[in-house]
């Protein structure tokens, strides 16, 4: 048997036989657990479990993406077929239904708080508007163009243009990190004037969902990093690119929850 067959068998075991999943299941399970004893006032073990929960995740997606790292550059090489060629984008089409799920039990309680408390958009008693400034505008043009970037760039991947495939995945990479740098900006605005995840129920939801909704688009400008790092050591080509379908999947879903929030949270349309 040849290095590189041995290398490749040794290469795919070890992938699908990853213990990475458990530290980030443990790491989200101890931050759950740790945020829920925050918020009822056991501060020092709250922040101690989210904190080691954060530590357990980054420890677990950081030996994932350096083993997925070596295997898809490694079948490029080598030209090794993968076994399951399309594992990412289904298991990205079974993940995001769990999403669903998750931000419509929080849309669900929005509407439940709202049709049963008096004054609900109100802050200490005093009205409370969120599109006072026009940050949710700019982080809206940021959100839905970064969209339209990732599926031409995916597009030009498709067809062999590396270069363009780059330079549009790098221009997403900027409208994505300008969202959450808008939200950062936004959040800092509201704490100053005394509008917190504390202060009223109104803000209770809005922190829930927008913070979330967040946390979602962090995770997948980082998803989105990485790909794009890897596009520069020969990671993707035009025919091996299913992590990037699951990639555009993620991103496209999160856009969508966007216009939802910002027609019912912002706009109160709904």
């Amino acid at each position: 048997m040849s290095m590189a067959t041995e290398h490749a068998e040794e290469v795919q075991h070890h992938s699908h036989t990853s213990r990475w999943p458990i530290w980030i299941g443990l790491g989200i399970g101890a931050g759950m657990f740790g945020f829920l004893f925050f918020t009822k006032g056991y501060t020092p073990f709250g922040w101690t479990a989210v904190l080691a929960g954060a530590a357990s995740i980054i420890y677990g997606l950081f030996g994932w993406v350096r083993d997925m790292t070596r295997e898809d550059i490694h079948e490029i090489k080598h030209n090794v077929k993968e076994d399951f060629k399309n594992i990412g984008l289904t298991g990205m089409l079974v993940f995001i239904p769990s999403e669903i799920f998750l931000f419509g039990s929080l849309f669900a309680s929005y509407f439940a708080l709202r049709a049963h408390t008096p004054d609900f958009y109100t802050n200490h008693g005093e009205a409370m508007n969120v599109l006072a400034s026009i940050i949710p505008y700019f982080n809206t043009i940021c959100l839905v163009s970064s969209s339209f970037t990732l599926h031409f760039a995916e597009h030009f991947l498709k067809h062999g243009k590396q270069k363009t495939f780059q330079l549009l995945l790098g221009i997403t990479l900027v409208l994505g990190f300008l969202f959450v740098g808008g939200q950062a900006y936004e959040y800092l605005e509201f704490i100053k004037d005394g509008f917190t995840i504390k202060s009223s129920i109104y803000g209770s939801i809005f922190f829930s969902l927008t913070g979330l909704h967040g946390l979602h688009v962090t995770g997948g400008a980082l998803f989105l990093t990485y790909i794009f790092a890897g596009s520069f050591r020969s990671q993707l080509s035009k025919d091996k690119h299913s992590v990037l379908l699951a990639a555009s999947v993620y991103w496209h879903f999160v856009d969508v929850v966007w216009i939802f929030l910002m027609m019912i949270i912002y706009l109160r349309w709904i």
